[in-house]
């Protein structure tokens, strides 16, 4: 079953209308071959930012196959900032305990239709990512009341 879902993703990101970049298995997302961390292009998530920024998509997946990371342009730069799965993980947790929820949290962020059908389009994601940073705000609005009370 790994291999199925794995293959099927794989043809998924190829029709997909966002940045992505596949390493190997054994590749460190974040730290370049040397096993630095560093802002160049040996390092992945440098890249990712580098792509980001340098052309339209908003989003970006950044993946080896085990670990499936999402960034966005707006974020990419702090290089720690994304939606990350550990895929072998998350489908040995679904076989143990044959709850499917964790699967598809999965699949809604890193379907096809999670990312804009046009280029610079609105997307899922867009909205997921808009209703996060009201809700993030709201909290902080909340938190700073009630801090500022005796």
């Amino acid at each position: 079953m790994r291999l199925i879902l794995i293959r099927r993703f794989r043809r998924i990101l190829h029709k997909i209308r966002c940045g992505r970049r596949c390493q190997s298995l054994e590749c460190s997302l974040d730290k370049s071959r040397q096993g630095k961390a560093q802002r160049d292009m040996a390092n992945p998530s440098f890249q990712i930012d580098n792509y980001l920024r340098a052309t339209p998509p908003k989003w970006a997946i950044l993946t080896n196959g085990r670990l499936w990371r999402l960034y966005h342009e707006d974020t990419s730069v702090k290089m720690d900032c994304y939606y990350e799965v550990n895929l072998p993980e998350l489908i040995g947790m679904v076989e143990r305990t044959g709850d499917l929820t964790p699967f598809k949290y999965y699949y809604l962020f890193f379907r096809r239709e999670a990312f804009p059908q046009v280029p610079l389009g609105p997307s899922f994601l867009d909205r997921i990512r808009e209703e996060s940073l009201a809700y993030a705000q709201k909290i902080g609005r909340i938190c700073r009341r009630t801090s500022t009370k005796p």
